[in-house]
């Protein structure tokens, strides 16, 4: 098996551009002397410097299909789904012998690198109350570019947009400290987010290894709260084309951001028991929100598991998840899913509104008398006609975490080669919002032929001189710091700082804060993965890539 192919369609374009991501992920992984020569082989664009491990080859036309002539697909099946229902078997599994290393560091949610290193898998029955593809044009091209493909009969019409604005520098805070960071939970493994069990004070750390654990006095309880380790998908293991690894290995390998990526709990969980995840499913890649019930003794019966939506067709790579799962205030799942990958959005999903990919989908989990979910009457296209029934939000690259603090909506969407992005809009008033990807990066266009009609501005955005993939937090509704108070909370992976913003009525930046240098240890701030909240609304942040949580406290 050749190494180098499949890395530099992986890493191409940003080695070309000098992405400074794409060289820290690839030095982690596969050392300094492989990774100078992968950046070195791919800065050539030299065709032949790919090998047999990486060419593009064209498919059938119209499909849009990379295929890619190594690696192949693993020889192990995907779950099977029951016709109609879309229903993944899980069962308990079983945990590996060995344990992740403890050191292994994730990569960060693709903060540019987009080529392609696997053929999207072939379109299947969709498990949804409406359509889950459309047919792209026969005009685009299923080579890999370094510019924005084109989107020919995929363009949007947006709707009105709020007016634009400039985001406000992040000023460094100018009094004394105010809060420090305290290691709340130790030795976490690659752990995404802290999510409150309502009514019971119990915290819960999701980890994209498959694995849910309660967070107590410092560690992690055992046995873990819910396991499906069996159930994700390793791109590392799909990529080995000698053997498929038996259910649950490898996972150790998972270096994207695939497995299990957000955990929610039903509005009425303490009376119906109900909870919600978000997982990547092992041998295709496709994206699965699964539905649990709590027994009384407060365990998971692994027997309740139903399959609620499956995303699942033509998600390219392992990167562009998205993958949180947030109930808003009118009881209904908001679900962020990412554009499935392929170099600037190859297959424009984030301009096609008939995809839920590169959105935020709308749904009512519980099942309606045609499905496993229920579209909301009030969806901008719940009758399927000018959009997909479950697109509440469109014109998104990778939403990784997204919040809902009473109608705001605020979804950090990770950026390609040049700007990171926060956007916002109000539950009430702004479904059907399309914020511009792909035609716009940030406040950049693009694609020149599409960029008349730009859609909602972003509310932040920063060039990659200050960092290269946004990891959104949570608005502060805890009483501990009261200087925090309403701000939301949000930070970069390779930024090494932590940053505040307010919005105004109109869902604008306000006040714009860096609270880096008042912490005791701003280097704990490296590698940020995600946050967390707990039931009295304290903030936690997960550093280390995932592998430790930290509470804001008040600083003293």
């Amino acid at each position: 098996m050749s190494l180098v192919g499949p890395q530099l369609e992986q890493c191409a374009p940003m080695a070309r551009s000098g992405h400074r991501h794409c060289l820290t992920s690839l030095v982690m992984r596969y050392g300094v002397w492989v990774a100078l020569l992968l950046i070195g082989a791919c800065a050539s664009d030299d065709p032949a410097l790919l090998g047999d491990g990486g060419q593009v080859v064209e498919t059938s036309a119209g499909t849009g299909s990379v295929a890619l002539t190594e690696p192949t697909p693993p020889d192990a099946a995907p779950a099977e789904t029951s016709a109609g229902g879309g229903s993944v078997a899980l069962t308990e599994p079983t945990p590996p012998d060995a344990a992740p290393p403890e050191t292994a560091p994730a990569e960060a949610p693709d903060g540019g690198r987009d080529a392609g290193n696997r053929a999207p898998s072939s379109a299947q029955a969709p498990s949804t109350t409406g359509p889950l593809s459309a047919d792209r044009p026969e005009s685009e091209s299923p080579a890999h570019s370094g510019s924005a493909p084109d989107c020919a009969g995929q363009r949007a019409k947006w709707p009105a947009a709020p007016s634009s604005g400039t985001t406000p520098p992040a000023e460094p805070w100018n009094g004394p400290a105010v809060f420090d960071l305290e290691r709340a939970v130790n030795d976490t493994t690659r752990a995404v987010e802290l999510v409150p069990q309502p009514g019971t004070g119990r915290l819960f750390v999701v980890g994209r290894d498959g694995i849910i654990s309660e967070a107590r006095d410092g560690g992690l309880v055992e046995p873990a709260f819910l396991d499906i380790e069996a159930e994700v998908l390793s791109q590392a293991d799909a990529d080995d084309e000698d053997s498929a690894p038996p259910p649950g290995a490898g996972v150790e390998s998972l270096s994207s951001e695939q497995g299990l990526l957000s955990l929610a709990f039903h509005p009425d969980h303490e009376a119906n028991g109900l909870l919600y995840t978000f997982h990547t499913r092992f041998g295709d890649g496709a994206s699965v929100v699964t539905e649990w019930r709590i027994r009384s003794g407060g365990d998971i019966d692994m027997g309740s598991a139903r399959t609620v939506i499956v995303f699942e067709q033509d998600q390219a790579e392992p990167t562009h998840k998205g993958g949180q799962l947030r109930f808003g205030p009118d009881g209904y799942l908001y679900i962020a899913v990412g554009d499935g990958g392929a170099s600037g959005d190859l297959y424009c999903h984030g301009r096609n509104r008939h995809t839920p990919l590169g959105a935020i989908a709308r749904i009512d989990p519980m099942p309606s008398p045609t499905g496993p979910y229920t579209i909301p009457a009030d969806n901008p296209y719940a009758d399927g006609a000018s959009g997909h029934p479950a697109l509440w939000a469109s014109g998104l690259r990778n939403p990784w975490r997204f919040t809902i603090d009473g109608d705001l909506l605020i979804i950090a969407d990770v950026g390609w080669n040049d700007r990171e992005e926060i956007n916002s809009a109000r539950l009430n008033t702004d479904a059907g919002i399309d914020y511009g990807w792909s035609a716009f990066e940030g406040e950049v266009c693009i694609r020149a032929d599409y960029c008349d009609e730009p859609g909602a501005p972003p509310a932040v955005r920063y060039s990659h001189d200050e960092g290269a993939a946004v990891i959104g937090g949570h608005v502060y509704r805890g009483s501990a710091i009261p200087e925090l108070a309403g701000r939301y909370l949000y930070a970069d992976f390779t930024g090494g700082w932590l940053r505040s913003v307010t919005f105004g009525p109109d869902g604008r930046a306000a006040e714009h804060t860096d609270w880096t240098a008042q912490l005791s240890e701003p280097e704990l701030l490296q590698g940020v993965y995600g946050f967390g909240v707990d039931a009295a609304g304290e903030v936690y942040v997960v550093t280390g890539w995932g592998q430790r949580a930290y509470k804001l406290v008040p600083a003293g």
